[in-house]
Parts: C-alpha cells; sequence; structure tokens
C-alpha cells in the first residue's frame, strides 16, 4: 500500500515527454509510519523502562521527595515511563495484528492509539515547562514556597491536559476499509479520522509555539553555564546546584533541538515528492530514537550530579544487604538425627 496520495502530471520539454509523479503527503499516513518503532528506539525503551522504575523508587524516598527540584525530577520520570510504555504497547499492538496496512486496526487499538498519544503528549509538554521554571528559578535565585509551587505545578499540567484532551477529542474513531491485504489477527477494521483542515492549522499553531520553548532554553542554558563559570571562579563551593539543573536544562535543550531540526525539514525542505518525503519519516524515526535515548540519560543525571540522590541509593543498598543478613541470621538451625539399624542413635 502507497504511504501517499499519487498524482500524475504530463511535463512536456523541448524533445521528451515524461511523467512526474507528485505525491501529497498524508500526515495522518506517516504518522503510522513513524511510530514504527526503529530495534535501536524498541532496545533503549525496555532498558529504559525498567531503569526508570528503579529510578522512581529512588526519587519517592522521603529524604527526596520534599525536595522541589527532586518533586520535578518524579514527574519527569513518570513522563519518560509514558513514553519508553508507550513506545512498547504501540509496537507490541501492531505485532500481534500483523498487517502490513497502517490504518485499519481493532476498536480497542484505536482507544490505546488515543490514550498513548494524548499521555505522551501532556507528560511532555509539563516536563517541559516545569524544567523551564526550574532553570528559571536557578537563574534568579528564588525559591517558591509551599502552596504557590503546589499551585503552579498544578496549574501547568491543568492546561496541558485540558489542551491535549480538547485537540484528541476531534479525533472519532470510525469504521475502515480492507487494505486487501489479509492479516495474521482477525478483526472488524477501524482507523482513526480527523478534520484535515484543523490538523494543518494545529500543527502550525504547534510549530510557532515551540519557537518560545525553543529561544528560553537557548537563553537560559546561556546564562546558567555563564553563572557557573562565575562560581568556579570563587572558589565558593556552591557549584553543585548549578551543575544539576544545567544539566538537565542541556539534556531538554538537545530535545528542542532535534524537535526544530524536524520541524524546520517539514516547512524548509519537504516537497511533494517521493524521495524527499521518504527521507522526512526517516529523519522522524531517527528524531524519536535520539529523543528515547536522551529521556534515559535524566536517571544518570541524577547519579552523577546529586550527592543528595546518590547517598539516597546506597542508603537503600546497606537497607537491602541488612535485611537480607537478618533474615539469614534469623532462619532457625537444624539438628539432624540419624538413626542407626539397632535404634541407636548417631
Amino acid at each position: 500500500m502507497s504511504r501517499f496520495k499519487t498524482k500524475i502530471f504530463t511535463t512536456t520539454q523541448a524533445y521528451d515527454d515524461y511523467e512526474l509523479e507528485v505525491f501529497e503527503y498524508d500526515r495522518e499516513d506517516a504518522e503510522y509510519f513513524v511510530r514504527q518503532a526503529s530495534v535501536v528506539d524498541i532496545g533503549f525503551s525496555v532498558f529504559g523502562f525498567f531503569l526508570n522504575i528503579f529510578h522512581f523508587l529512588i526519587l519517592t524516598r522521603k529524604s527526596l521527595r520534599t525536595q522541589f527540584i527532586f518533586q520535578v525530577f518524579i514527574i519527569i520520570c513518570l513522563s519518560d515511563l509514558i513514553l519508553f510504555s508507550g513506545t512498547l504497547i504501540w509496537n507490541y499492538l501492531d505485532y500481534i495484528v500483523g498487517s502490513v496496512c497502517n490504518k485499519p486496526r481493532p476498536y480497542s487499538h484505536q482507544i490505546w492509539r488515543l490514550v498513548i498519544m494524548s499521555s505522551q503528549s501532556i507528560m511532555k509538554n509539563l516536563s517541559l515547562l516545569l524544567v523551564l521554571l526550574l532553570s528559571g528559578l536557578q537563574i534568579f535565585s528564588f525559591e517558591l514556597k509551599f502552596p504557590i509551587k503546589d499551585l503552579i505545578v498544578f496549574g501547568i499540567a491543568g492546561l496541558c491536559t485540558a489542551w491535549q484532551v480538547w485537540y484528541f477529542n476531534h479525533y472519532t474513531i470510525v469504521t475502515a476499509r480492507d487494505c486487501g491485504v489479509e492479516p495474521k489477527l482477525k478483526f472488524k477494521s477501524y482507523e482513526l479520522s480527523i478534520d484535515v483542515d484543523f490538523l494543518a492549522d494545529q500543527k502550525l499553531i504547534h510549530d510557532c509555539m515551540k519557537i518560545v520553548p525553543f529561544f528560553l532554553y537557548n537563553i537560559s542554558f546561556v546564562i546558567q553555564f555563564v553563572q557557573l563559570r562565575k562560581v568556579i571562579r570563587k572558589k565558593s563551593g556552591e557549584n553543585d546546584q548549578i551543575i544539576f539543573v544545567l544539566m538537565l536544562t542541556f539534556s531538554f535543550l538537545l530535545s528542542e533541538y532535534i524537535d526544530a531540526t524536524v520541524i524546520l525539514f517539514d516547512h524548509a525542505l519537504l516537497k511533494p515528492y517521493y524521495l524527499i518525503q521518504e527521507y522526512f519519516i526517516r529523519l522522524r524515526i531517527v528524531a524519536n530514537t535520539l529523543t528515547t535515548m536522551n529521556c534515559v540519560t535524566h536517571c544518570f543525571i541524577c547519579m552523577l550530579m546529586s550527592s543528595d540522590y546518590m547517598d539516597t541509593v546506597r542508603k537503600c543498598l546497606r537497607r537491602e544487604k541488612k535485611e537480607k543478613i537478618n533474615a539469614q541470621k534469623n532462619v532457625p538451625s537444624v539438628t539432624l538425627t540419624i538413626e542407626s539399624s539397632h535404634g541407636d542413635v548417631a
């Protein structure tokens, strides 16, 4: 099945008549191909999923969860878990269907797809804005008090959720025509449908809005880097927190550059020709893989840059060792007696 809708135009030059294939880029159609993750993406998703379960258990310890920076990290960790699990569930659903067609799926699979796309968008935007807030607080040396910071976090979360729920509510699940290729799984075919003009308008709004965090992250990173240089020169020993937030900002800045590359290709280089559109799909697959790899680094940023985090890890490991030792000590010793054939005890 072709990825693109095809139109044929006849062009005449001096001595040659030839047909030039022009493809209308179908964004819904291409989205399914982009979601088919590469082997590398799946591998990092599996590794990142189990790593972030451990990461989440450490972050929710009492010594860490009371600090605002680690509260932000808990949200980032949940965002990464949703990203990894979404990639695995999406590809597992495609695997069990076993169809070369990209749109027709069982009704329940389309529900899963809507849940995955909406939840990933909500958590990604929430993490993006919270890290930007965290870097701003670091730059201006400002500390939010208890009720205010909770109101800000819940306010940002509410806005992100409302926007994505409103957007994905425009999708409808409709009956799809069979593509002519028999899948492994027998099912009644459904597909996601959305108004093409609405999708194009929302995409343009989204791309324009991405400009704001892109420039803010660049500015924030430069300012924090300058502050770090000043602290190092003064040798004040207060650079741990700055480096911690700086590396987190840098990680999200890389994600912004990946997204900006895709948007730039889309608006400046995407042309109505098959080869260029094929490159664009491959670029998006590579971008998704790089984003997954970047999300895996969030746990290692905590390990390498936060002494509080590593102290908590050591305490948890020591506690587990003590529990194992105590369990072994509490095992009652058993004395074996062997009776001889004459009734004597050996």
